[in-house]
């Protein structure tokens, strides 16, 4: 066993997270895969490029071959239906402007 960088030996067992915290993770993650899979393809495609690739309004409006203002409706309606979805798992606290 090698010492770490702060000069200690590590805890046997030791993890950043623990068993519980790991459970609830996978279980988020399972219960977003889930929500995923029963949006329409329409909404969970604007979803998808944008929360998860990253592309800007404009450009999966591009993309897509539809309005910036479709994009914006069909992502507003994921975000509702998975925060519903998900609501069980984790607080979600309303951003303001």
């Amino acid at each position: 066993m090698e010492k770490e960088e702060g000069g200690d030996y590590p805890e046997l067992g030791e993890s950043q997270e623990n068993p519980e915290t790991l459970y609830h993770r996978g279980e988020l993650e399972k219960a977003l895969q889930e929500g995923l899979g029963e949006l329409p393809e329409t909404s969970r495609t604007v979803f998808v490029l944008r929360e998860i690739e990253g592309l800007s309004y404009d450009e999966i409006a591009e993309v897509l071959n539809i309005k910036k203002g479709t994009v914006k409706s069909r992502l507003f309606h994921a975000r509702q239906k998975l925060k519903e979805r998900l609501s069980e798992y984790v607080s979600v606290t309303e951003e303001k402007p």
